[in-house]
């Protein structure tokens, strides 16, 4: 019985990761960048139709993923800056230096982000490393569930 219970939270666990909404966003993104970046680097597709691609997978992310008004705000951003350029009211160098300084930006949120990740992560586990064990699976669940809800407090702090 000891065994079934623990195969069958091991699984339970693997199944929550799988479908993650916060990381299948990431894998989705990641392939579309991969895809279309390139298209719309070379002139295949337009930048706008490239930026509203991306608009449309982030409009997909649930509303309680915190960071997801933040990035369709960005997504929005990118498409207007796109129509300037097709426009012709921006020449390409400005239009290129926008795209690295966006780029940058991102970039930066997503090392403050990984890092406020780990250290929440950190505090999480050391917050709840004195809650006692109350059942009798062999698993502390009472410590997962605090870990869970302090590194849930965490995040949320250091998003606002």
């Amino acid at each position: 019985m000891k065994y079934f219970i623990l195969l069958t939270l091991s699984l339970s666990i693997l199944v929550g990761c799988a479908i993650n909404p916060a990381v299948k966003y990431v894998e989705e993104m990641k392939l579309y960048i991969a895809e279309n970046r390139p298209l719309a680097l070379s002139g295949a597709i337009k930048w706008t139709t490239y930026y509203e691609g991306g608009l449309s997978l982030a409009k997909k992310i649930p509303p309680n993923i915190q960071g997801r008004s933040d990035e369709i705000s960005d997504w929005l951003e990118s498409i207007n800056v796109a129509k300037e350029y097709e426009a012709g009211r921006l020449t390409k160098e400005e239009f290129y230096k926008w795209r690295e300084a966006s780029n940058a930006k991102v970039e930066a949120n997503n090392n403050t982000n990984r890092k406020n990740h780990a250290q929440c992560e950190y505090e999480a586990k050391v917050g709840a490393a004195g809650v006692r064990d109350t059942g009798r699976s062999g698993l502390n669940l009472d410590q997962i569930y605090k870990e869970k809800e302090l590194f849930d407090l965490c995040m949320k702090a250091k998003a606002q």
